[in-house]
Order: structure tokens, then C-alpha cells, then sequence
């Protein structure tokens, strides 16, 4: 890889908007990886326009839904918990 830049920031975040841009992009063809968030119309866009590229969901958002599963699984298993097994627990959220 030759070089990490922000390509462009667009003034919406709408399909619309998106499909606009990526139908008028020079060389789209040759665009080999979009890195995004999981917002599903964004995906939508790019695989309809750069059916080509690698789609990378950026670090930030992953980890933010991994974390957010995970802390709801926790509260599951908490729930299902005898109370002194909860108090022993409480605000108990590292693995480590």
C-alpha cells in the first residue's frame, strides 16, 4: 500500500448522496478497498458501484459492536445468576 488517505468526505450520509458520487467517480474500476462503517446502505452503494473492491469495516465500529454484544451476553448470564453469585459479580466487566 502506497499511501493512507481520506479520499473525500461527503456533505450527506444518505444512499443518494453516495450513488451520486460513486456513478461520477473517474476510474472507479480501478478502486481496489473502501473502508466504511456498517451502515447497510453504504454497502449497498459500494457493491453496486465498486463491485470490485474489498469492502474493510473500520477498527472503531467492530469493536464497538463486539463490546456491546459482549456486555449484553454478560447481563444475560447475570440475570440467570444466584444473587450472591451477582453481588460477587457486581460491576465486575473485565476478562481479566
Amino acid at each position: 500500500m502506497d499511501e493512507i488517505t481520506v479520499f473525500e468526505v461527503l456533505p450527506k450520509r444518505d444512499r443518494q448522496s453516495l450513488d451520486l458520487y460513486l456513478s461520477k467517480l473517474p476510474n472507479r474500476n480501478r478502486q481496489r478497498v473502501v473502508t466504511m462503517d456498517m451502515w447497510r446502505p453504504y454497502r449497498e452503494s459500494i457493491l453496486q458501484h465498486l463491485p470490485q473492491a474489498i469492502i474493510v469495516i473500520e477498527k472503531f465500529h467492530f469493536v464497538r459492536m463486539a463490546a456491546q454484544s459482549m456486555e449484553s451476553v454478560r447481563k444475560k448470564i447475570r440475570l440467570e445468576l444466584d444473587r450472591s453469585s451477582r453481588v460477587k459479580l457486581k460491576n465486575d466487566r473485565s476478562f481479566f
